[in-house]
């Protein structure tokens, strides 16, 4: 748990100054529990509501960091009794008095819902300044209080809530010479655009990270866009992004960014986000990932990227329209920076008709290069796999073969289950999953076939490497789990015999009271019966 450390030397008597020098503030929350009470204290007697006027200052501090907590009528805290927000607003409200006249101290305010978390920052700390925003009077004291200070914050994130849309029209006039890092969050209005353009105008701020989440936007000339800003994120709400001339104004406004991160951008036109005029040169972006709704030809964003030292693809896209050309700017731009480094491993999972493919290689300098590609498949499994197979990743990536861990879920899949043999071109499988939430005997067998499977009658294995396999089984997503995980040796054979290491378990559950199907484990004993008999050694099935 992180902690911010106050030291308090402005306010409080004498004789407690030791107690408050080091006094331990926990930006968590959600992890402080108050002090246990006695039941002769809780019962004993109530106190008043004003009780709260009487706190001493180091139990204000601490009771910030445990407000948020509080849904109950009272709660108590050290003896205190504490009503839940009245008493709560009048501890705040003190607590105001008191950082008004406490020049070091930084204020850092949270807000979940119901009631209010406030925490003093010393100097040397972060100088984060955060305001969520509610319709509760007290944030309008609180907002002129924390305004006073601006010209001291370091960073800045601010939430809004519906109804306090105009709470911070001030901003523009605001002075934040020091701001460096700033995060505006929930701006859904249809002004947003405006306030956004009006933000500290009057003083631009020399901001180097920038976030901006469900925000509703529709112009971006704005002065936080700046040459010093590094690291942009935009996270619109629905399809209210950028259009490509406001990319052009970010990225040319911003000669010095290396991180951009667009999610949930529209291009409906389908050239791409930075196209081809202007020739837009990043010459500093290290980092690129892109969620895009447009269509499948808006995937070439990444060609029309310039940018030699661009260590992070992330691209998400909906392929409708399966087509193996449309990828191969990806696949090229991918290629790339492997092309001095040694490919230690790919991921392939197939999830809920959805395929995500893991690239993770390191250079000669111990630096990672990561790589995320995501597809949205509607098709047939065959389809997606052929093309995969011929398009994109394992005929254009060098270093070929590399491992490969293939995890396959048919628990939604509503499609044709995919047959192990339709990975035939995969020949590096290391491992293998199969997760079924509607039943244990279909994957099971396709499992079990995996392992048994020979080309061509019995010339060599599908998978020469493959060391594992794992199935995974949840009957109506109860507690019924069965789990068959088998490890194959260091060295398979290629002569028509697939040796087992080991067949390891099969677990049984009930569900509820009753017992399993006559026929379902006569079907499983079936298929390892005949694993069994092929493999030279003598391999166990324990029935749990």
């Amino acid at each position: 748990m992180a902690h911010k450390f106050l030291r308090c030397d402005s306010f409080g008597p004498a004789s407690s100054q030791a107690s408050l020098d080091l006094l331990p503030i926990s930006t968590d929350a959600s992890n402080i529990a108050p002090a246990i009470v006695p039941t002769s204290q809780v019962y004993g007697h109530a106190k008043k509501r004003n009780e709260s006027e009487k706190l001493p200052v180091e139990l204000l501090i601490k009771i910030f960091g445990y407000a948020s907590g509080v849904y109950g009528e009272y709660y108590t805290f050290e003896g205190y009794y504490i009503s839940k927000l009245h008493d709560m607003a009048q501890v705040c409200r003190r607590w105001l008095k008191i950082i008004k006249g406490a020049a070091e101290l930084w204020t850092c305010v949270t807000d979940q819902v119901p009631s209010h978390t406030f925490l003093p920052l010393k100097r040397s700390e972060s100088h984060t300044f955060s305001l969520f925003l509610t319709r509760m009077p007290l944030e309008r004291s609180l907002y002129n209080v924390v305004l006073n200070h601006s010209h001291r914050w370091r960073q800045a994130h601010i939430r809004f809530s519906p109804g306090d849309e105009d709470a911070l029209r001030g901003l523009e006039e605001v002075r934040v010479p020091l701001l460096r890092h700033l995060h505006l969050e929930s701006l859904s209005w249809g002004e947003s655009s405006i306030f956004i353009l009006d933000l500290f105008r009057a003083h631009p701020p020399k901001l180097m990270s920038l976030a901006l989440t469900d925000i509703m936007m529709y112009c971006w000339n704005s002065p936080v866009f700046g040459s010093h800003l590094r690291s942009f994120k935009l996270d619109p709400i629905d399809r209210f992004g950028p259009t490509r001339e406001d990319l052009y104004y970010i990225l040319i406004a911003c000669p010095e960014l290396a991180y951009l991160e667009l999610v949930h951008i529209t291009l409906s036109d389908g050239i791409g986000v930075f196209g081809q005029t202007p020739r837009v040169k990043l010459s500093l972006l290290h980092t690129l990932i892109l969620t895009t709704l447009s269509p499948v030809d808006t995937i070439d964003v990444i060609g029309m990227v310039e940018t030699p030292h661009c260590r992070s693809y992330s691209v998400s896209k909906d392929l409708r329209n399966l087509d193996p050309a449309v990828l191969s700017v990806v696949a090229r731009h991918v290629q790339k920076p492997f092309e001095a480094c040694i490919a230690s491993g790919i991921s392939l999972d197939i999830y809920h008709n959805d395929y995500w493919i893991h690239l993770t290689s390191h250079d000669g300098y111990s630096n990672s290069y990561d790589f995320s590609l995501s597809f949205s498949i509607v098709g047939s499994c065959k389809q997606v796999l052929d093309w995969l197979n011929a398009a994109l990743l394992f005929r254009s990536l060098p270093l070929l073969p590399i491992p490969v861990d293939l995890d396959l879920d048919y628990s939604f899949n509503k499609d044709p289950l995919p047959s192990p043999s339709d990975f035939l071109r995969l020949s590096s499988v290391r491992s293998l999953t199969i997760r079924d939430h509607r039943g244990y005997t279909t994957c099971l067998v396709e499992a079990l076939s995996a392992l048994r499977s020979l080309e061509d009658g019995g010339v060599g294995w599908l998978w020469p490497n493959l060391r594992e396999v794992t199935v995974r089984s949840f009957r109506n997503s109860q507690t019924l789990l069965h789990m068959v995980k088998m490890r194959t040796e260091a060295a398979l054979p290629r002569q028509g015999t697939a040796e087992l290491g080991e067949i390891a378990m099969l677990e049984r559950s009930k569900v509820g009271s009753g017992v399993f199907k006559v026929g379902e484990f006569e079907a499983v004993r079936a298929v390892l019966g005949d694993v069994v008999a092929m493999s030279p050694r003598r391999s166990y099935l324990a029935l749990l």
